[in-house]
């Protein structure tokens, strides 16, 4: 079924739909990694965001375990040049269309994504829409969307929760914590406790952990509260911090950088 994507300056680009049927709204960015499109499309940073991607066949690997970022995908749309339908392979693996149907997130390929990504180069990151008719309403409906600035609050555990092992004692504040950092901490058994970006000075420290990783996570970090840069402030003092993504910024801007 032809589908079509809006972007905010009015710009139209045609091409098939895959995936959910849906009707989505998101700011539009492209990705130039030439593999591991599962990795990406679930990482909570790209939180609201719809993904262009640059590589030009895009599902020929399928949807399998190992390459899970965060259980549930929010990304609100994908593009891409040519899809790879491929129903299984020899390990039984879920394909592309039916994994987004699953979370009801909308697709478009046969798109000429090298003019679409040269565009959002000049004209830089803007909301778009995927849409069956490319009408005047749809793009009315574009202008009038207001996109939320609250990723992080989307994304991140509300609370608490262990990833044990039996070596050192690691705290992550999950800002919109990816699988690959609890992957890695759990490659040297380490004990990770994972709290959330609310958490306290206190409830930190009550853990006696013996390093704290700040997490990736989505959005601008100028929209978090001050609270979150005095946490910083304070535990840089008394743990040693490793700031990761958005974490490494909220680091950066607590040391007024």
């Amino acid at each position: 079924m032809k589908r079509h994507l809006i972007l905010e300056d009015g710009t139209v680009f045609q091409g098939l739909g895959f995936g959910a049927p849906a009707t989505t709204f998101g700011e539009i960015i492209f990705h130039t990694a030439m593999t591991g499109y599962q990795e990406i499309i679930t990482d909570p940073i790209y939180d609201g965001q719809m993904i262009v991607f640059a590589m030009p066949v895009v599902g020929a690997a399928g949807i399998h375990a190992e390459a899970y970022e965060s259980v549930k995908p929010t990304i609100r749309g994908m593009v891409v040049h040519d899809l790879a339908e491929v129903s299984v392979n020899r390990q039984r693996r879920m394909n592309l269309d039916r994994f987004l149907k699953q979370n009801n997130i909308p697709g478009l390929y046969q798109v000429d994504t090298r003019q679409l990504i040269r565009h959002l180069r000049e004209t830089g990151p803007q909301k778009a829409t995927i849409v069956d008719y490319a009408d005047e309403h749809a793009v009315d409906q574009l202008v009038a969307t207001v996109l939320t600035n609250k990723q992080v609050q989307n994304t991140a555990t509300p609370k608490p929760y262990a990833n044990p092992g039996r070596g050192r004692h690691i705290v992550v504040i999950d800002f919109g914590l990816k699988h690959g950092i609890l992957r890695m901490l759990g490659d040297f058994d380490a004990n990770v406790s994972v709290l959330p970006y609310t958490t306290t000075v206190e409830e930190v420290l009550t853990l006696d952990p013996d390093g704290i990783v700040l997490s990736t996570g989505p959005g601008d970090p100028r929209t978090l509260p001050e609270s979150v840069l005095t946490l910083i402030r304070v535990l840089q003092t008394k743990v040693p911090m490793l700031g990761i993504g958005l974490g490494h910024e909220l680091f950066a801007m607590a040391n007024d950088a």
